[in-house]
């Protein structure tokens, strides 16, 4: 239970940075996403980081309980998912990546989602 502890907290003030970035600063964070998308070299560096950092979560974490924990155990397996997409299917995640960014109303969901995110994570890590 520690172990979900600690990233129920970690999970908790990352979605609560990205979801204020998202949508305190969309611009900018759009600007951003875009150069990122543009330089091969970063999506190869994100891929290594995104599919260790998901291998390790999994491994770390393979609870597939009727509690709240199973939420980090989902985040784990999509993190790993994602990194293993961004190592074999670089193309699939620029073209999720247009989608999301050419519709301001699912841009602003998916920062939403990261602020419910925090605070559901946050709860349980916290408090």
């Amino acid at each position: 239970m520690e172990v979900s502890i600690f990233l129920a907290k970690a999970f908790s003030i990352y979605f609560l940075v990205m979801g204020l970035a998202m949508i305190i600063r969309h611009k900018k964070m759009k600007e951003v996403i875009d150069a990122f998308f543009k330089n091969k070299g970063g999506i190869f560096l994100a891929a290594i980081i995104t599919l260790i950092l998901g291998i390790l979560l999994v491994l770390f974490h393979p609870r597939f309980t009727a509690d709240w924990c199973v939420v980090i155990t989902v985040l784990a397996w999509l993190t790993l998912l994602k990194g293993i997409m961004y190592m074999l299917a670089p193309e699939f995640i620029m073209y999720t990546k247009k989608g999301i960014l050419s519709h301001a109303a699912v841009y602003y969901i998916a920062g939403v989602v990261c602020l419910i995110l925090a605070v559901y994570l946050g709860y349980f890590g916290f408090f």
